[in-house]
């Protein structure tokens, strides 16, 4: 197989994303605490601003789907996912207990990669 040219500046955005989601999506059982706390303007005000999240992650996903990324940025990227996968059910329940749209869309980042 070919090796897949890559773009320096791409590694660093790519790394900038995988440091903000990992930041992101690691807070959400504090968020689940909190949540409580939060109005429910504030808690829709939330709602709005996630779709940004479920952006970068879109795009790194093509990214990797591409093998775009570098092995330690694919082994990020798979943890993150395994993360997503774990957090997102609860999130959602947040959401829909507000009476708000699910978090992102389902589907839309495959699971974690097992047995590869």
């Amino acid at each position: 197989m070919a090796a897949v040219a890559r773009d320096p500046q791409q590694g660093d955005y790519v790394d900038n994303f995988l440091a903000y989601l990992e930041g992101e999506w690691e807070a959400v059982p504090g968020l689940a605490e909190e949540w409580v706390e939060w109005s429910a303007a504030d808690r829709f005000d939330f709602s709005l601003d996630w779709p940004i999240r479920e952006d970068r992650l879109m795009q790194v996903a093509a990214l990797a789907q591409a093998g775009q990324l570098s092995p330690a940025q694919q082994e990020r990227f798979d943890r993150l996912r395994a993360i997503v996968a774990q957090q997102r059910p609860p999130l959602d329940r947040l959401f829909q207990e507000a009476g708000l749209p699910a978090s992102g869309p389902q589907g839309a980042v495959p699971p974690p990669r097992q047995g590869w």
